[in-house]
């Protein structure tokens, strides 16, 4: 008997669907973990895209708040750091925990 690749393949994706829609499904990992991480790389990259003034700045998230370290060379910078974090999607709060250069801080 002779099968055309679309058929066997048919066959395979059929299989496939009918044995993944038997296996029970568990979860392995805290979504939260997770939501933060994705949430810390939004807003280092929102940073990293609103100019090199950020490149010392690094954030931190837990359930919708971020928290912002690193430095900065001017309040004026910090005050953007904060900005843009702010407008990152999924961002409720920021605490701001910058230092300005030559602040002593």
């Amino acid at each position: 008997m002779r099968f055309s690749r679309h058929t066997l393949g048919g066959f395979l994706l059929a299989a496939l669907a009918v044995g993944g829609c038997a296996a029970p499904v568990r979860q392995t990992h805290d979504p939260h973990l997770l939501d933060n991480h994705v949430l810390q790389q939004r807003v280092e990259a929102a940073l990293r895209r609103a100019g090199a003034d950020f490149k010392e700045v690094r954030a931190q998230a837990a359930g919708g708040t971020v928290e912002l370290t690193g430095q900065v060379a001017s309040e004026a910078a910090r005050g953007r750091a904060d900005e843009v974090a702010r407008g990152v999607y999924g961002v409720n709060a920021v605490r701001d925990d910058l230092q300005v250069a030559g602040d002593g801080r």
